[in-house]
């Protein structure tokens, strides 16, 4: 009597439980968001693939033990056809993995990639050129990964957000590429370098990007000077909000004058 109980009290828990995370499935409407574990967002993928339209992956979610799962589950990725924003905190051992997924996923529009190696991320935006990105924050990038970025999202990107613990690897060069996007909007570099200068400046004020451009964010670029940031907004004219270094000489009299000959820029350090 006491284990037919004891049965009918695990059945019920057991409802429950089924009960509330259909629900919670519900309630997120569509998005899956960090799963805990390779079993669990294998789960949500098979439960409905076409209503996942978020996904966020995180570095530590990856075990040694669970690798087998979790290549198992990222070939899965092909089923998420509406999939439209990713964000991918994996290692660099998962990107051949992703490259042969993510090219089934004709949804996607915003990717965060990292943390991989410079040479992971180049080899991952070359076999990207396929996709027209809208939004992408990339760790690590380079001029190289710049360069193959422009064959695939020239036309739609409209804010790149690069960022590195250390330092960027960008230099000059790489501002020529970036010069050549048409509808890049907001352009944010997160991480110090003294390899951007001047000549950086005007190849983006001298290319097509000069006529889409409304947010720049280069306060850890140490090295230009007044000279170019003054080319630079001359030369864009839809520059709405530009955020420097402290450390360039003169900048505080700079911005005050500028705040006098352009109200309509925000400028600040």
């Amino acid at each position: 009597m006491l284990k037919n109980k004891i049965k009918i009290l695990f059945s019920i828990l057991a409802i429950s439980f089924s009960m509330s995370w259909l629900s919670a499935m519900e309630e997120t409407e569509g998005e899956v968001f960090c799963p805990r574990s390779f079993h669990a967002l294998y789960a949500k993928i098979c439960l409905n693939p076409e209503a996942v339209t978020t996904l966020r992956l995180r570095r530590d979610l990856i075990k040694e033990k669970e690798s087998e799962n979790a290549f198992g589950c990222l070939f899965h990725f092909k089923s998420l056809k509406k999939l439209e924003t990713c964000f991918l905190k994996v290692s660099s051992e998962m990107v051949d993995v992703l490259l042969e997924s993510l090219e089934y996923l004709i949804s996607l529009e915003e990717l965060e990639l990292g943390p991989c190696s410079s040479e992971d991320t180049n080899r991952f935006l070359a076999g990207c050129t396929c996709f027209q990105f809208r939004k992408l924050h990339v760790e690590d990038i380079t001029d190289i990964g710049l360069a193959s970025l422009l064959k695939g999202s020239r036309s739609s990107l409209e804010c790149l957000r690069t960022y590195a613990y250390v330092s960027t690897k960008i230099t000059d060069s790489g501002f020529k590429y970036l010069a050549e996007f048409t509808s890049l909007k907001y352009l944010i570099f997160c991480g110090r370098t003294k390899a951007i200068t001047d000549l950086g400046l005007r190849y983006l004020a001298n290319g097509k990007l000069k006529n889409s451009l409304e947010l720049l964010n280069l306060r850890q670029c140490s090295s230009i000077t007044t000279v170019g940031l003054s080319y630079l907004i001359n030369n864009c004219p839809n520059l709405r909000r530009l955020v420097v270094s402290e450390k360039i000489q003169g900048i505080e009299d700079f911005i005050k004058d500028i705040k006098v000959k352009k109200p309509d820029l925000e400028i600040k350090c």
